[in-house]
C-alpha cells in the first residue's frame, strides 16, 4: 500500500471567470491516506481534520485538473471510482489540493399526522374539509438535498367546499 500525501483546502467557494474555474479557500491542511481509503473513510476524515461535524453538515470534495488543453470544471469526488482517479492523479505529481465546501443539511419538516411513518403520503387521501389535508412540496436546496414542507392555510377553502366567503 501506498502512502499519498493531500493537501486540503478549504473555507472557500469555487468561482468561474471565462471558462477558468478557482477555487478560493482561505485554509489549508495536510493528510496522508493510504491508496486503499474507501470514499467513506475519506469524508470521515476530512471532516475531522477540518472540524465539521458530518451530522450537521454534508461535505463536497473537488479537484481540478491541470491540462494545457481546454479549461475543465473541478471534478467532484462522489464515490470509490472517484477516489480512485484522485488517488492515482496524485501519485503521479498532481499538486492540486483537494477542495472542500461544505453546506449544513436541510432537516425535514412535518407536521401533518395523514403522512406515514416513512413520510409518503396516505394511500387515499380524505377531501379537504375532512382531513385539512396540506399538500407537501419538496423544495430544492442544493444538489443533494429536498427539503419537505406543508403548506398551510386555514383561511382559504375553495368554493366548491363552501361559500367562498371563509375570508371574512
Amino acid at each position: 500500500m501506498t502512502t499519498i500525501r493531500v493537501s486540503i483546502l478549504y473555507n472557500g467557494e469555487w468561482t468561474e471567470k471565462n471558462g477558468e474555474y478557482r477555487f478560493t479557500g482561505i485554509h489549508i491542511r495536510g493528510i496522508k491516506v493510504l491508496d486503499s481509503t474507501t470514499f467513506e473513510q475519506l469524508v470521515e476524515r476530512v471532516a475531522k481534520v477540518i472540524s465539521i461535524d458530518l451530522s450537521k453538515f454534508v461535505i463536497s470534495m473537488k479537484f481540478k485538473f491541470k491540462t494545457s488543453s481546454e479549461p475543465l470544471p473541478p471534478m467532484e469526488i462522489l464515490n470509490n471510482f472517484d477516489l480512485d482517479f484522485f488517488f492515482e492523479e496524485a501519485s503521479n505529481d498532481f499538486k492540486n489540493p483537494l477542495c472542500i465546501t461544505y453546506e449544513r443539511k436541510v432537516n425535514i419538516v412535518e407536521h401533518n399526522d395523514d403522512m406515514r411513518a416513512d413520510n409518503s403520503p396516505p394511500a387515499t387521501h380524505p377531501s379537504w374539509e375532512e382531513s385539512h389535508y396540506y399538500p407537501t412540496i419538496g423544495l430544492s436546496t442544493s444538489q443533494h438535498e429536498v427539503e419537505i414542507v406543508n403548506i398551510e392555510d386555514d383561511g382559504f377553502i375553495p368554493d366548491h367546499f363552501g361559500s367562498g366567503n371563509e375570508l371574512e
